[in-house]
């Protein structure tokens, strides 16, 4: 219980974190008859006296009209946020948040999760990989069973703003921690999972990640007054995951 509130806490932390879109500097370039060429910002221009330009340095240059060849103003470019997969190029991901789902038997099921994927850049819009993943419920849930996935992945972006991938593989769990109506769960064994997953880019590396997963999980349990009579729980697990995702 504890190790699960200090991940959902460092796991808050992080969405406090905000990177800042990228503006390119503005740089303006000052070509001379002698060849040289100056870089800043043109700060006034009197074509029949002198041009007045701001260094990149720091400093200011009053250069003569007669020795100006060529100005090229640059204007500053604002870099909208966005995810970019680069054709032929590796690229990684870091997804962690909550988890809100309902067991078979209508009960809620909360946690957290934590997702490391990496990939491949098949096209300019397509990359497939695989991830890995931890998942911690809160006890006494009816399906608080931890899960660790296992998974290939395929990620597309139709937009700039936005990446749409889709989870297929194994997933591991360990014992569930809860107890039933007159058992006790003594084994858990996983089975497929599988899931979707939205994200919306804030800047060139931080999202928000909206995703649903299911997975199959069996528990094994034996009669709390007779350990002699002994069953087994075969369910998937629907839930939703919402968080935040950081782009290497």
């Amino acid at each position: 219980m504890i190790r699960l509130i200090i991940f959902l806490m460092a796991s808050c932390l992080g969405c406090h974190v905000v990177a800042q879109n990228n503006v390119s500097k503005p740089s303006d370039k000052v070509e001379l008859k002698d060849g040289s060429k100056l870089y800043g910002s043109v700060i006034s221009w009197d074509m029949a006296n002198e041009l007045v330009l701001k260094l990149e340095s720091g400093g200011e240059a009053r250069i003569p009209a007669a020795s100006v060849k060529k100005v090229t103003q640059a204007k500053a470019e604002y870099q909208a946020p966005y995810f970019q997969i680069e054709s032929g190029r590796l690229y990684g991901m870091f997804n962690a948040g909550g988890l809100l789902g309902r067991s078979p038997w209508g009960n809620v099921s909360m946690g957290g999760f934590m997702h490391i994927q990496a990939g491949y850049g098949l096209t300019s819009r397509l990359g497939a990989g695989f991830g890995i993943g931890s998942e911690l419920y809160l006890p006494h849930s009816d399906a608080d069973i931890a899960s660790l996935p296992c998974y290939a992945t395929l990620q597309w972006t139709p937009a700039s703003r936005y990446l749409i991938g889709a989870m297929a593989g194994y997933s591991f769990v360990g014992h569930g921690e809860s107890q039933g109506i007159n058992v006790n769960y003594i084994d858990a064994k996983g089975g497929i999972f599988a899931g979707l997953q939205l994200q919306y880019a804030l800047s060139r590396h931080f999202a928000l990640n909206l995703g649903l997963q299911t997975s199959s999980k069996k528990r094994e349990w034996v009669q709390t007054w007779d350990e002699r009579n002994r069953g087994y729980d075969r369910f998937n697990h629907y839930r939703m995951a919402i968080g935040m995702s950081y782009r290497l």
